[in-house]
């Protein structure tokens, strides 16, 4: 109940402050239809790519909830540092997975494997930019700063956004603070592939 609440803009600031911050809660999905990030119980413990997948696939049904992306804006925009994250950008085929898991040490860095709400985001932007519907970054900002959340004190966060989420590399330019790889494949490899 409180999920149909939420997603329809009944919710209150303390339910939608405990939901971000409470790092249990990963942002799985933007839902393009009503604008709401889609919020799934991973547990305690850092996310894993295999939990995300296992969402993805229906084989783990955790609990969700939903919070409009604009209100969810509202309360990680009052850090005015830049959310600090780090990007493998990548082409596919370029061992972009060998690094983002070679960097994956528990306490001190969490990999997230192409979270799919980065493509959600991503279609999001290009669509906007298309209909010149004017400057949606803020929803990237917004996305960049929830999954820039630590598991652990002091730990940084790695993102290896799928390659449809390449649309995004500006906004993070513009609105993080990290390092970013870029990994490609010449064509013939990535064919050969």
């Amino acid at each position: 109940m409180q999920d149909a609440r939420m997603a329809q803009g009944h919710y209150t600031q303390g339910d939608a402050k405990a939901l971000i911050d409470d790092s249990r809660w990963f942002p799985m999905a933007l839902d393009a239809r009503t604008g709401a990030i889609r919020f799934a119980d991973i547990g305690d413990g850092r996310p894993r790519w295999q939990d995300v997948e296992a969402i993805l696939t229906g084989s783990k049904v955790p609990a969700e909830q939903s919070l409009p992306a604009a209100a969810a804006f509202k309360l990680v925009r009052d850090d005015p540092e830049p959310a600090r994250i780090n990007f493998i950008w990548h082409t596919s085929y370029c061992c972009s997975t060998a690094i983002a898991t070679a960097l994956d040490v528990p306490g001190r860095n969490l990999s997230l494997f192409e979270p799919p709400i980065l493509v959600n985001v991503a279609q999001a932007r290009r669509q906007a930019d298309r209909q010149r519907r004017g400057d949606i970054s803020w929803l990237s900002d917004a996305v960049f700063r929830l999954l820039s959340r630590p598991y652990v004190e002091d730990a940084s966060v790695t993102l290896k956004p799928a390659p449809a989420s390449n649309y995004l590399v500006a906004d993070a330019a513009a609105k993080t603070k990290g390092k970013m790889l870029f990994l490609y494949s010449d064509c013939r490899d990535f064919l050969v592939a």
